[in-house]
């Protein structure tokens, strides 16, 4: 077995339960010499308690507390990072799980190509512990994609191939690469690009088996505050805008925007169906310094659609128009698709 330091930084706030069950799988490890940095950002449950609880019988365990602004997950991975000390580096979630073999096979996998700087791992959702995913089960795989995959297309295009939660790193190539502070939401999104912009080499582990486990609550959606809230769309206007200028200065710029303009349109569905017309409008300001046409398009959109009271048949037409006007050649299915859970909708109510 290999004899590296790894270093696994979690950032964590206010969720102690659920952050002592990915301890425990870390702690389960069949590769033993890691070090785990858990940063709690200002906790106000039992979260340090639970922590240090662990860290008395486990001196691998290391505990600090934000100790500066601003606040969010972002700082704490970044203080993290900078007290680590492996030749490898892991960045988890607190409420997520790990296979037992989940380091031993990633450590092996950087052992056996020296050439690359990260590698992606298999990866799926899950919202019942009691019966974790396997590899052959239907549904999203994270991770996973081979030497033709163009990582950063799919990203552009909201297709979030790969997360950090799926990566190891050689530590000392992304220390320079610091987790943007003022990024509210799409925090994985801006630190995956900002690692391709920085032309790290990757590979995928083409493995079989699944060994990062992410926690899906019943309750997610699409136009939660996790997207709408006044504080995270001024950070979106920020980020695309950041990614926008930094896509500008390659050669394929205008393949790049165009595969952008996928999550372009999607922040602008969850806006619409909010229904806060000051932060579409705001939106549509950005979009219109670097989409031009897709901004009159978007307009269009809204202007029929925001005015709608009832939720339903607002979605139902926003589908429909963004169908028609931004991805004509996938309209009939994606129509078809949108009716038929709509309609689903409509008879449950």
């Amino acid at each position: 077995m290999c004899n590296y330091l790894v270093s696994i930084v979690i950032p964590c706030f206010n969720n102690g339960h659920l952050l002592s069950k990915m301890i425990d799988s870390v702690i389960r490890q069949t590769y033993i010499k890691w070090e785990l940095i858990i940063v709690d950002d200002c906790s106000s449950d039992n979260t340090p308690n639970v922590v240090l609880k662990f860290a008395k019988k486990d001196k691998r365990i290391k505990f600090f507390i934000r100790d500066r602004a601003p606040k969010g997950a972002q700082t704490c991975r970044n203080i993290g990072m900078s007290n680590s000390d492996g030749e490898f580096i892991m960045i988890f979630d607190a409420d997520d799980l790990i296979s037992d073999t989940c380091l031993e096979k990633r450590v092996e996998f950087m052992k056996n190509n020296p050439d690359i700087d990260y590698a992606s791992f298999p990866a799926r959702s899950f919202t019942n512990e009691e019966q974790l995913p396997s590899f052959l089960d239907k549904g999203k795989k994270y991770g996973v994609g081979d030497d033709k995959t163009d990582i950063l297309s799919c990203l552009l295009k909201t297709d979030y191939s790969v997360i950090v939660w799926t990566n190891i790193y050689r530590r000392l190539t992304i220390l320079n690469i610091k987790w943007d502070e003022r990024v509210k939401v799409y925090q994985d999104f801006d630190f995956a690009v900002s690692v391709i912009f920085k032309g790290l080499i990757h590979k995928f582990s083409n493995s079989k088996e699944i060994d990062y486990f992410y926690r899906r609550s019943d309750c997610e959606n699409t136009t939660s505050s996790n997207y709408v809230s006044t504080e995270k769309c001024d950070s979106t206007i920020y980020l695309f805008s950041k990614t926008l200028n930094k896509l500008k200065l390659r050669s394929d710029f205008k393949k790049r925007r165009k595969e952008f303009k996928h999550f372009i349109v999607l922040q602008f569905k969850r806006l619409v169906i909010d229904g806060n017309k000051k932060k579409v409008y705001d939106f549509l300001n950005f979009c219109k310094k670097y989409y031009n046409v897709s901004y009159i398009k978007l307009f269009i959109i809204c202007i029929l659609a925001i005015c709608i009271k009832n939720i339903t048949i607002r979605k139902i037409l926003l589908n429909f128009l963004i169908c028609i006007l931004f991805f004509r050649k996938k309209t009939i299915t994606k129509v078809s698709s949108t009716l038929k859970k709509t309609t689903k909708m409509i008879i449950k109510k």
